[in-house]
């Protein structure tokens, strides 16, 4: 926790506490943003923020949270869905587990778990947010969705990580998907998206290719360390057996974007190392 170097890098929260899990949602002004977090590792989430000149200043929006949220725990997700009937566009925020005591976040192996990702939700770009039921056991993961694409139908398919155990948890992690159709309120019954014996994917990212042909979940083995993907040439309907990637791509909680050239950048971290990739997309493989 060196610290950060402000010419550089903007202060979000000032805090002595360990702010984590960061998750952000760029508005279509670009310039507004809203950032999420947890508190601790694996903590209670509720802390929020907004930026109205690009993330150079911040001002905490904790008070507009529900205060129920703060009884959810690890890894904020956020992301902003537009719904295909009315071109409106909704943020929901997912966090892992509700009903979390301390740090024991995901409950006993035993219990079925049926608050695995609750939510709040904002229908007017964060102003006001409510709170939403969890998803249920289906859902039980280690972290919520760590990975969200739109579809060419205007649907989603989100992506997590699961377990073995009945919480989620425990063994080989294989990647889960499940598709919404109305712009993030309802989502399906969650399917096998990626999986191999041996191997524990965990936190899994989908991104589209830059033709716009194909869709890509890049992913973490935890086993051995290596990156694996998994593509998909109808939309995600099926997809192709996990192949590894790249040997540079070699670390956990990769975040991808397409640059305007065709090129794709990865961040991702390696132990303690946050680290950069950029290369073309067929050099992934």
């Amino acid at each position: 926790h060196s610290p950060a170097d402000l010419g550089r890098f903007f202060e979000v929260p000032a805090s002595s506490h360990y702010e984590a899990h960061p998750s952000t949602v760029m508005l279509p002004d670009d310039r507004t943003i809203l950032a999420f977090w947890d508190v601790q590792q694996g903590g209670p989430c509720g802390p929020a923020a907004v930026s109205k000149d690009a993330g150079r200043t911040w001002t905490r929006i904790d008070g507009r949270i529900p205060k129920e949220f703060a009884a959810c725990h690890d890894e904020p997700k956020a992301y902003r869905f537009v719904d295909p009937k009315t071109g409106r566009g909704r943020i929901r925020v997912f966090a892992s587990y509700g009903l979390a005591e301390e740090y024991d976040w995901r409950g006993a192996d035993e219990r079925p778990l049926a608050e695995a990702m609750p939510s709040i939700v904002s229908e007017d770009d964060g102003q006001t947010w409510k709170m939403l039921p969890p998803l249920g056991a289906d859902f039980a993961c280690v972290v919520g969705f760590s990975g969200m694409v739109r579809l060419e139908d205007g649907s989603y398919l989100g992506a997590f990580s699961q377990g073995r155990n009945p919480n989620g948890d425990g063994g080989e992690y294989r990647v889960m998907g499940s598709l919404s159709r109305d712009g993030g309120l309802n989502w399906g019954k969650p399917f096998v998206l990626a999986k191999r014996e041996g191997c524990s994917f965990f936190m899994p990212t989908i991104f589209r290719s830059p033709d716009g042909r194909e869709l890509c979940c890049l992913v973490n083995d935890m086993n051995g360390g290596m990156a694996w993907t998994s593509r998909s040439r109808d939309g995600g309907r099926t997809w192709s057996e996990p192949a590894q990637a790249n040997d540079g791509l070699a670390g956990a909680e990769h975040a991808v974007a397409v640059l305007a050239d065709g090129r794709v950048a990865v961040a991702f971290h390696c132990g303690e190392e946050l680290l950069g990739w950029i290369g073309s997309y067929e050099s992934i493989r």
